[in-house]
């Protein structure tokens, strides 16, 4: 009984992490714990810890980036989000986050749709 699904190590799609990708995704799981823990004990708010967990995140996509390994789109708007809500909780501003956010994340799915080059099919 054979499956035509391929495994997620055959699919062309997707290259295997290498040792140094597997050892800097571990080394932010470290770093997110490691903040998690001491921002509650700190009590220090959901602004800082938002945004401490977006430097997080977009320092393991930059180590990544210049130990050129391949970086990953949804962790990097992640951690953006991560630190324009923190920003946003921080400076109590009374704008709606929400939907700024939603209209430009509209913009760029059409900014992609329209201008970007042709996508290969493999």
């Amino acid at each position: 009984m054979g499956s035509d699904t391929p495994h997620r190590s055959e699919r062309p799609d997707v290259s295997p992490r290498s040792e140094l990708g597997r050892r800097i995704d571990t080394a932010a799981w470290a770093a997110f714990l490691i903040w998690f823990g001491a921002s509650i004990l700190a009590n220090v708010g959901w602004g800082w810890f938002l945004a401490g967990l977006g430097i997080i995140v977009l320092s393991a996509q930059a180590t990544l980036r210049i130990a050129s390994e391949k970086n990953d789109g949804l962790w990097l708007i992640c951690g953006a989000v991560f630190i324009v809500a923190g920003i946003w909780e921080i400076f109590n501003l009374q704008w709606p986050l929400a939907p700024l956010l939603i209209i430009l994340l509209g913009v760029g799915l059409l900014w992609r749709a329209f201008f970007s080059g042709p996508r290969s099919t493999r």
